[in-house]
């Protein structure tokens, strides 16, 4: 007959080994997918923002989106913002006058299709998901969510950042 106690400390120890020299990351880290209401998500973490948001969508005409970012302005918050330079953001587009933002084409000469957002350098937010009207109730649209893991919104961060130093912006 098997000793259960043997068994499973035997199994720990060896899945001690196994990941020993695995790195891990904030344990307090949380990660989160949405399929639909995306837009309630995304403004619940912007409301949370206290130092810094970095938008990079290819799409941006969701005007509650971009009142957010223009309410936490006012409070103080850094907002940034990159969009893909297309006739889309230029006819539909919201207005970004107050926010610092970019448009771009893509770096190898297609579209900017990136979707993501870093919030405080902790929160990330990335997906299929443009900031547009239509996206929330019309498309087939998800986003997933890494909360308080400061080691993955700082990749975004530093993308982002390598974005914004390019000189091709309008």
């Amino acid at each position: 007959m098997v000793n259960v106690n043997n068994c499973e400390k035997e199994i720990i120890e060896t899945l001690n080994q196994f990941f020993s020299n695995i790195i891990v990351g904030d344990m307090h880290a949380q990660n989160d997918v949405r399929f639909s209401q995306i837009e309630k998500q995304i403004l619940k973490y912007l409301d949370e923002a206290n130092a810094t948001i970095d938008v990079c969508v290819a799409w941006f005409t969701n005007t509650k989106l971009r009142n957010k970012l223009l309410e936490k302005k006012k409070d103080g918050v850094e907002i940034r913002v990159i969009i893909f330079n297309d006739g889309v953001n230029h006819s539909k587009g919201v207005d970004l006058t107050g926010l610092k933002h970019k448009e771009y084409r893509g770096e190898r000469g297609g579209i900017m299709h990136e979707k993501f957002c870093v919030i405080d350098n902790v929160n990330t937010i990335s997906g299929s998901y443009n900031w547009t009207e239509n996206v929330e109730h019309k498309n087939d649209e998800n986003v997933s969510i890494q909360i308080k893991d400061y080691k993955f919104a700082s990749k975004y961060t530093k993308h982002f950042n390598e974005m914004w130093s390019r000189d091709e912006s309008v």
